[in-house]
């Protein structure tokens, strides 16, 4: 299995030493989801659960917040959308959204 790092945002704030934002994140460790092949018949279900549990439902509340312009990150109309997604190992295999 193929371990990726990915950076999650922590909080953001000013810098008035450097008069500019800044962003505190850190690494986590996870993979993103197994897309749909004859050898990995065990991970199957990765797929369908991010699409249907997580990315169709926070489509439509992004769009009923009046953020539609932000639904491309959730899949609606880019297949690339899984890429914003991460399977955490530290977190028990829960999706973790990357924006």
């Amino acid at each position: 299995m193929a371990i990726a790092s990915q950076l999650q945002m922590l909080s953001t704030k000013w810098n008035q030493e450097f008069k500019a934002y800044q962003i505190d994140t850190e690494f986590i460790k996870g993979r993103h989801v197994s897309l749909l092949q004859p050898c990995s018949r065990e991970r199957a279900i990765e797929l369908p659960t991010l699409v249907r549990g997580i990315m169709l439902p926070l489509q439509n509340k992004l769009i009923e917040a009046g953020l539609d312009g932000l639904v491309w990150q959730a899949g609606k109309g880019t297949p690339t959308a899984l890429n914003n997604f991460l399977l955490a190992s530290d977190t028990s295999n829960q999706p973790v959204l990357f924006g």
